[in-house]
């Protein structure tokens, strides 16, 4: 619901697509005149998937799914050089030791 909520609101024109120029223009709303123009345009293109410059739903949805993916493995990442690489990220805010590993001397996660 949120995520619809937000792709309408970068539908201005409300045709079921956001175009470059909308992502713009709101980018701006949202982040203020200091938002460089580069990071807004990359971010577009980073969504618009097929290259017709503009991000249907579904492309807004997919892209959403692979920025929380990426941001996943990254503090997957983190957890593994700070506690071994039995360590994961647990989805909320911690760093965990896979199943069947426990914490052990210098917070490693051993077997």
């Amino acid at each position: 619901k949120e995520l619809r909520q937000t792709f309408d609101m970068y539908d201005i024109d409300q045709d079921g697509a956001i175009s470059l120029a909308e992502n713009l223009q709101v980018d701006r709303q949202l982040h203020g005149d200091e938002y460089a123009e580069a990071d807004s345009k990359k971010s577009f293109r980073e969504f618009d998937q097929s290259r017709d410059d503009k991000v249907t739903w579904k492309e807004f949805r997919e892209g959403i799914v692979r920025q929380q993916l990426a941001l996943i493995e990254g503090y997957n990442q983190q957890c593994q050089e700070q506690h071994g690489p039995h360590a994961e990220f647990d989805g909320e805010a911690a760093c965990v030791c896979k199943e069947g590993f426990t914490v052990g001397d210098g917070d490693q996660c051993v077997a």
